[in-house]
């Protein structure tokens, strides 16, 4: 909450130090908030993909596609203080079209 309280812009955009954003995410960000903007969308969830660096491919689990919270206007959003907790939103959440990915980078030994 203290980082979220010193960011200066209204939206936040959320990631692990171990996650990047895909292509289109990266290229559509602006056009998702200002849409997000005009039809009161608070929050986005987005797919998160797994991907082994090791291996170098995508790790289809039981969770997927595994959407995530990762956007979104930093004054309706709450965490609590819980490692990998999800954020509660005061608002409306949607979800982001499923071609706009992140990806969570694993290397296992």
């Amino acid at each position: 909450m203290f980082a979220l309280s010193k960011a200066s812009y209204n939206w936040i955009l959320y990631l692990d130090d171990d996650e990047l954003l895909g292509r289109k995410l990266k290229n559509d960000l602006r056009d998702l908030i200002e849409k997000a903007d005009k039809e009161m969308i608070d929050a986005f969830s987005i797919v998160r993909v797994n991907y082994d660096l090791k291996c170098r491919q995508i790790i289809f689990g039981p969770v997927y596609p595994d959407r995530q919270i990762r956007i979104y206007r930093k004054d309706k959003v709450l965490y609590r203080g819980i490692v990998h907790e999800h954020p509660i939103v005061y608002g409306s959440v949607k979800e982001a079209v499923k071609r706009l990915l992140y990806y969570s980078l694993w290397k296992f030994i």
